[in-house]
């Protein structure tokens, strides 16, 4: 895997040519790179992703068959589309979001097998570079509405470590190059998981985490709470609202230590 190899003009350009109609890990599988290197590319080179082809009823068949039985990530290697696109399609065929999925993350078999000190590696990395929160967020086109989304992340500058939580813990596509404001500063990659699926690796440093112990534990009593109920849509219960201020005022800047 040409993890840290210059990039080459051919591969730019078998970018430009084919990001309006393969998926990333299709493109990263047939130029041998990893998935998160060919998204940091496609932002580098300003290749937009627009897929103009249709849906055809084999593949209306095969997500209205599989929806409510596979992951996100599942969907989109069976499909070859983009989650985005999936998300959209299933709406416009009416599909719901099954509650199952939210469930799925409090399995035991969901968290990582990994030796202490690479736990213990893990959460001094999160107690100093990380965030463990509930983010209120407003999704484009729904006003007055906002949603409570989970999250943990870990920033830093050295861009293998991004690739190390990549590859060992399945970092999320979120990732990205946060600019800073003086040119002196190296730019931060951050990475992580986010939604209910933050849930396992919550669940696998909180016993080792020192600072962020309690956020570790807010957050997943978040995400109990949201799987317990019997649907994925309903208002959210003043335990819940309850759970946001209490993180939000732990994240809060400038709280002294005691």
């Amino acid at each position: 895997m040409k993890t840290y190899e210059r990039w080459t003009q051919a591969e730019d350009d078998y970018l430009r040519e084919n990001v309006a109609i393969l998926s990333n890990p299709t493109m990263a599988q047939a130029i041998e790179r990893t998935n998160k290197a060919v998204q940091r590319r496609l932002n580098v080179i300003g290749a937009t992703r627009v897929r103009t082809d249709f849906w055809t009823p084999q593949e209306d068949d095969l997500l209205k068959a599989n929806y409510n039985l596979l992951t996100a990530k599942q969907l989109e290697k069976m499909l070859d589309r983009l989650p985005i696109a999936i998300r959209k399609r299933a709406n416009a065929l009416g599909l719901s979001f099954p509650d199952s999925r939210i469930r799925v993350w409090l399995d035991e078999a969901r968290i990582p097998l990994m030796s202490d000190i690479q736990k213990g590696y893990l959460a001094g990395i999160v107690d100093g570079e990380g965030t463990i929160s509930i983010h209120r967020v407003h999704p484009t086109g729904r006003d007055g509405q906002f949603r409570y989304q989970p999250i943990m992340s870990i920033a830093g500058t050295d861009i293998r470590l991004a690739e190390y939580l990549n590859v060992t813990l399945d970092a999320t596509q979120n990732s990205h190059i946060r600019r800073r404001n003086r040119p002196q500063h190296k730019p931060q990659m951050v990475t992580g998981w986010y939604g209910y699926r933050c849930y396992p690796i919550i669940k696998l440093v909180e016993p080792h985490l020192l600072i962020k112990r309690e956020q570790a534990q807010i957050v997943m009593r978040y995400i109990e709470s949201r799987a317990q109920m019997p649907g994925y849509q309903l208002p959210y219960t003043d335990e819940q609202h309850e759970l946001y201020e209490r993180i939000r005022q732990l994240n809060l800047k400038g709280i002294p230590l005691t």
